[in-house]
């Protein structure tokens, strides 16, 4: 039976990603799991907003629990939380809107997740094949959870985002029943003992 340990958030690296939080498979032991919450500064909710193209990202937060399995999976399921800001794509106006997002990801080492032959012991083997998706890889260990969030987020974004209210406006086609005179009846009218005006 996993037991739950609360930990702090893990530090933020400083580099190119919008918000990044690395976590190490390491930091867990066989059958136990830690929640951990996440939060982005402002200087990364602007990055964020920055990467997914929209107006703003206001807040950032994810709460996730993150599970080591067999030997070497791991398996982060949670949610995340953002209060965004988008432009309408009807009236070109921002509007601001909350976004819940459900995360459920596992990770493995790189050969694994690849399906490369290697030994494995029998149950993780089994935890690769009841999934349906096959793992990401685990990067030297290392997953970054930060990215996790924003790529479930972006997931999550309205493509097509309408301030509530207002609707996409529809453009009404009039058929017109009386046909066009022919070209051939303006040449008749123009022959002896054709139909005259």
């Amino acid at each position: 039976m996993s037991r739950k340990r609360d930990h702090h958030e893990p530090a933020a690296p400083t580099g190119p990603a919008p918000f990044s939080r690395m976590f190490s498979v390491e930091d867990l032991q066989r059958d136990r799991s830690v929640t951990l919450t996440l939060t982005a500064n402002a200087d990364e909710c602007r990055a964020v907003a920055h990467t997914l193209g929209i107006e703003a990202v206001y807040s950032l937060t994810a709460k996730l629990d993150i599970t080591r399995q067999a030997r070497s999976l791991l398996k982060v399921v949670g949610e995340v939380r953002a209060s965004i800001e988008q432009a309408c794509v009807v009236t070109l106006e921002p509007f601001a809107t909350d976004v819940i997002e459900p995360i459920s990801i596992r990770f493995a080492p790189e050969d694994v997740s690849s399906r490369e032959p290697r030994k494995v012991d029998v149950a993780e083997a089994v935890q690769v094949t009841m999934e349906d998706d096959p793992p990401d890889p685990l990067i030297s260990g290392r997953v970054d959870l930060g990215g996790v969030c924003v790529e479930f987020l972006a997931l999550a974004l309205d493509p097509y985002p309408r301030k509530p209210g207002v609707a996409f406006e529809t453009e009404t086609v009039v058929i017109e029943d009386e046909k066009e005179p022919s070209p051939f009846a303006a040449l008749a009218s123009l022959k002896p003992g054709g139909p005259k005006a």
